[in-house]
């Protein structure tokens, strides 16, 4: 039989904490949960509930602790997934944030990884954005410092059509590559079949002093291909 105890009268959302502690025989227990920690406010309404996981369910045992946070009418917002360290599942991110609308349906979820140089692409965060039918339309990953120094990028974001076909992909430059370069992002617009439409090169503000030009766009199409640069202000 489970056991609930106060924590604490005042949290710090001005209201009650409650911690509940499963026994091996609650349903809770059998799906997967020791036990469960509640943040009230000073209206009693549910904010915050930790979840924290005993690795009997194989759905979650991946995970250390799940984070609940809800709005002013008691639904969920958002979840904060901290999973188990374990160093053999060196691709598998350490956290897992997701956020969700109104109806419950998730818009944006982030994925948190260690920094292991050893990995062939190394990610420190991917970011999924989803649209009303939970399709991917942008995804955004941002790399280690080791995996920036090697490969010239920092951060690669794809925007995506209904189909999940890039249209637009924004690459970040590392800053040795900018240095090298010159150039600090680029921007690539792809049409329906994946065909390069425009191009846009952004410049360092150092590229910019030498060279008077801090933007350069290259547009194409069947019949031309047409150059447009930006100078700077300098």
């Amino acid at each position: 039989m489970q056991s609930i105890h106060v924590i604490t009268e005042n949290n710090e959302y001005g209201g009650k904490t409650t911690e509940i502690v499963y026994a091996t025989n609650d349903e809770e227990f059998t799906n997967g949960f020791s036990k469960s920690v509640l943040f009230y406010d000073r209206e009693g309404k549910l904010v915050k509930r930790e979840l924290h996981v005993n690795g009997e369910n194989p759905k979650n045992q991946k995970a250390a602790m799940i984070i609940e946070y809800y709005d002013e009418q008691e639904k969920q917002i958002k979840s904060d997934i901290y999973f188990r360290d374990d160093p053999i599942k060196e691709k598998f991110p350490y956290r897992l944030v997701n956020y969700f609308n109104s109806v419950g349906q998730i818009v944006k979820e982030e994925a948190y990884y260690r920094d292991l140089p050893e990995t062939e692409m190394s990610f420190r965060t991917i970011i999924f954005h989803y649209d009303a039918e939970e399709r991917i339309t942008k995804q955004e990953m941002y790399f280690s410092d080791d995996y920036a120094n090697k490969s010239g990028f920092s951060a690669i974001i794809h925007h995506l059509d209904r189909d999940g076909n890039v249209v637009k992909a924004e690459i970040f430059s590392s800053d040795g590559m900018a240095q090298l370069t010159g150039i600090s992002g680029a921007v690539y617009y792809y049409d329906a079949d994946g065909n390069e439409t425009e191009t846009e090169y952004y410049y360092t503000d150092e590229y910019a002093k030498t060279h008077g030009c801090i933007r350069e766009i290259t547009i194409y199409s069947p019949f031309k291909k047409c150059e447009t640069k930006e100078p700077s202000d300098d």
